[in-house]
């Protein structure tokens, strides 16, 4: 390929990020629009400004507990690796979902920020791929027994339809396992490799990043200690919902908020905002609205959750940051 072709190519690549990166925002500024438009804005800042400092930092806390819970989760995967180190990739993703296109941004960058240079990346790539599966996992189990004790009858439907989804996850975790399914990718891959002679690399690098995979499917134990783990993180954030729901007035029991919470999280996966900006706002509101509670409380509370976000991202911009520079100061000094 010349280097016009390569040039003209990258442009293109470049101008399609560009233009679905602005759709991306332009729907989320027009739902919060909408949004701001429909409610008293007045309230909802009168509503926040009445929540107490101590509310605050105790919601902080268990923010970071839940952060530190999840870097927990992912240390089962990869158990040789440092735990501050896995920690600090965990903040530094925090940073990335936020001001990148998509959710699994973040986890896209823990892969290629600790399996750079190494020979066992596709290993770390795998065990960041097998953590956000296992976590969604643990948040629609939490969702689906939140669904079973939930005493609001008409969401009921809804059981059927996260059993569903459940099952369906775990046979997509499970798929490789199958002999026509694997057959059908080894040849899919050998098929590659020998038409486009120059893309080996790249197709041995998914074969390795296969067998990682298949490597973890055979530790049952493992998987089943991954799952537990995200289902402690997802609880800690259906808490972090309900403390903030009570003191907002809005009296909803903790099992109402375990299947609201896993709507609204499977609802900003879409890959339609920016940061899930405008879903999560209007899920809130939707959501909450239909138990009764008001659009300025769904609003107020939705606001938080985001500003608990904001906060896991400026921390996670100072550390990216200053390993950037401690590694700038010492290729410098050598």
């Amino acid at each position: 390929m010349s280097e016009y072709l390569k040039k003209t190519l990258f442009k293109r690549v470049i101008n399609i990020v560009s233009s679905k990166i602005s759709l991306k925002i332009f729907f989320s500024l027009l739902i919060l629009s909408f949004i701001i438009w429909k409610i008293d804005f007045g309230q909802v800042v009168q509503i926040l400004s009445l929540l107490p400092i101590n509310i605050i930092i105790i919601v902080i806390i268990i923010y970071f507990i839940s952060l530190f819970i999840n870097t927990l989760k992912w240390l089962q995967l990869l158990p040789r690796q440092k735990i501050i180190r896995l920690f600090l990739l965990t903040l530094i993703a925090q940073y990335y979902s936020l001001i990148l296109p998509g959710q699994i941004a973040g986890e896209a960058v823990k892969a290629y920020k600790l399996g750079k240079g190494r020979k066992d990346a596709e290993k770390i790539a795998a065990s960041v791929m097998i953590d956000r599966l296992t976590g969604i996992i643990g948040l629609m189990l939490v969702a689906f027994f939140g669904l079973l004790w939930s005493k609001t009858p008409f969401v009921k439907e809804l059981t059927l339809w996260f059993g569903l989804g459940l099952v369906v996850l775990i046979l997509f975790f499970y798929l490789i396992r199958f002999y026509m399914f694997e057959e059908f990718l080894g040849y899919f891959l050998n098929f590659i490799k020998k038409t486009f002679q120059k893309t080996g690399f790249w197709v041995d690098r998914c074969f390795s990043f296969i067998d990682a995979w298949k490597d973890y499917l055979n530790k049952p134990l493992l998987l089943l200690k991954s799952v537990s783990l995200g289902i402690v993180f997802q609880l800690i954030c259906v808490l972090i919902n309900f403390i903030l729901g009570k003191t907002f007035g809005i009296e909803l029991g903790f099992f109402e908020w375990c299947w609201v919470f896993g709507v609204i999280s499977l609802v900003v996966f879409l890959p339609v905002t920016i940061g899930g900006i405008g879903l999560r706002e209007g899920g809130f509101i939707l959501l909450l609205g239909i138990l009764g509670v008001s659009s300025e409380k769904a609003f107020a509370i939705s606001l938080s959750i985001f500003g608990l976000q904001i906060i896991g991202a400026m921390a996670g911009a100072i550390i990216d940051f200053g390993l950037y520079f401690n590694s700038y100061k010492q290729k410098y000094r050598a």
